[in-house]
């Protein structure tokens, strides 16, 4: 039993791994200028505060345009690209 709960762990994190990376590679093929938040940019205490509009996209993969990339980031958006969204909310 445990053997088989084991293998089932280990499939579910290889499928999870592949998954997230065709995920990407997607994204960056349609727009090679969209940018991955890395961890680190996640875990940003403090940016700077300079005008630099970014759409950032959530989880829930709703579009938000943050003042800078840092601000998007560790705001919970998972990918960002220059310029603000079309039509899409900014964050307050």
């Amino acid at each position: 039993m445990n053997r088989l709960l084991f293998s089932a762990a280990i499939l579910l994190v290889i499928f999870s791994v592949v998954l997230f990376q065709g995920a990407r590679d997607y994204i960056l093929s349609v727009n090679s200028t969209v940018n991955m938040c890395l961890p680190a940019e996640r875990k940003a205490k403090v940016c700077v505060m300079v005008y630099e509009p970014v759409c950032g996209v959530l989880p829930s993969g709703e579009k938000q345009t943050f003042s800078n990339s840092c601000v998007a980031c560790s705001r919970g958006a998972l990918y960002w690209k220059d310029g603000a969204c079309n039509g899409a909310k900014a964050a307050t």
